[in-house]
């Protein structure tokens, strides 16, 4: 009976529910393979285990998780007595404000390289508001007084009597689909040959175009033919810069290796990103060996300075050359003077700085060299075409919202 209460509670809520046995061991769950980045199933088992046995009989009541996930545990009943836990969770019914953020790395040990594991545990919690867990409860409380017995026979293979598909179009049909523009890829390709990195901020514009059917039914197997296609393109364009088009190729061998290596849709983005740093990295150390011995002190000096004050005075002093000659080469070798060039790589390190939301502005403009804020405000505005605040706000990398209860 156990085994369709988990059935009926799973496909009603879409909430994951486990069976366990008084001690906490698992016994049965729906799905048979839950999503748990960061292995919390266990430790929350043991706490229900603790917890449950407390609480009145058959009334669930909830278990919050040093995470602020809330969880429902309560006892399974047989002729009167308990015989194991159903444990249903996890479920985010609020918004995890910034100071709840800051507390799990200060102070609940978690390490830096576990962020990324942090940020899937969020979004793959089901999000619902207290009033829809109410009528959770109501239902956890009322599984065992149900009719099952149409059910009976039916299990999460049978048909598709459980299986809810969610269709992405395109990707597992032969319905047409809108590719990215030819546009949108030149708009990349000419970046790419140009080094302007500015490009990069549009790199999201491609998600909005559904993966091609190019994978025999499977989105993960079609994405990685775009990389490996979109490699082939991106390497044949650059090599009209004067790379040497077998070091090219030697790159494009070793990211598809990479991509054949790697089996899901958030590690494939993140090479489709790395892909395009990578390939500007290789133009733009190309053309610096272009570049004079002075110049590229000159660079270097200025990217290690970032915060301090500028005098042409200054850079041409570090290169060992007279200030005019100095600023007539830089200009004719990058094409910009040294002002242009600073401001450039100023407001690009603040641009890097501002997609962390727990970067303040103030101290973002401090540390990038500008006195203050309002002059730090005005020229962002003037290179990027909005404030550093409304950039902040759309370009954030931060998937945790400080707006919460």
């Amino acid at each position: 009976m156990q085994q369709e209460m988990l059935h009926l509670f799973y496909y009603t809520t879409g909430i994951p529910i486990h069976y366990l046995a008084l001690d906490g061991r698992p016994l049965a769950s729906m799905p048979h393979t839950v999503s748990d980045p960061l292995n919390r199933i266990e430790t929350v088992s043991r706490l229900a285990s603790e917890r449950v046995p407390a609480f009145p009989d058959g009334e669930a009541r909830a278990i919050v998780d040093d995470l602020h996930q809330h969880y429902y545990g309560r006892s399974v009943m047989k002729n009167g007595v308990r015989t194991g836990i159903l444990l249903v969770g996890p479920t985010q019914v609020h918004d995890i404000t910034k100071d709840r953020w800051d507390a799990l790395f200060y102070q609940g040990g978690f390490s830096l390289n576990e962020k990324d594991l942090i940020h899937r545990q969020y979004e793959n919690t089901p999000k619902m508001p207290f009033i829809q867990m109410k009528y959770v409860k109501m239902l956890l409380e009322q599984l065992e007084r149900l009719d099952y017995s149409h059910l009976t026979g039916l299990s999460e293979e049978d048909e598709d009597y459980f299986n809810v598909r969610r269709t992405i179009k395109g990707a597992f049909t032969e319905e047409p689909v809108d590719h990215a523009p030819l546009a949108l890829e030149q708009e990349f390709l000419d970046a790419l040959v140009a080094g302007d990195r500015s490009v990069l901020e549009r790199i999201s514009d491609f998600d909005k175009f559904p993966v091609p059917p190019i994978g025999n039914g499977s989105p993960v197997r079609a994405y990685k033919n775009v990389l490996i296609s979109g490699v082939a393109v991106a390497i044949r364009r650059i090599a009209e810069v004067g790379i040497d088009f077998r070091e090219l190729q030697h790159y494009s061998d070793r990211f598809i290796l990479k991509v054949e290596q790697t089996e899901d849709m958030g590690s494939l983005l993140r090479l489709f990103q790395q892909m395009f740093l990578d390939l500007f990295d290789m133009v733009e150390e190309y053309r610096q060996e272009s570049y004079s011995q002075s110049v590229l002190i000159g660079i270097r000096y200025i990217r290690n300075h970032l915060d301090s004050s500028f005098r042409l005075d200054n850079v041409a002093k570090e290169v060992g050359l007279n200030p005019r000659y100095f600023g007539t080469l830089f200009k004719e070798e990058t094409g910009k003077t040294i002002l242009q060039f600073v401001t450039e790589e100023r407001i690009s390190l603040a641009k890097r700085l501002l997609r962390d939301r727990q970067n303040d502005i103030a101290d973002v403009a401090k540390y990038v060299g500008f006195s203050s804020q309002s002059h730090f405000t005005q020229v962002f505005r003037k290179k990027v075409g909005k404030t550093p605040k409304v950039y902040q706000e759309t370009h954030s990398s931060h998937v945790v919202e400080e707006n919460g209860a």
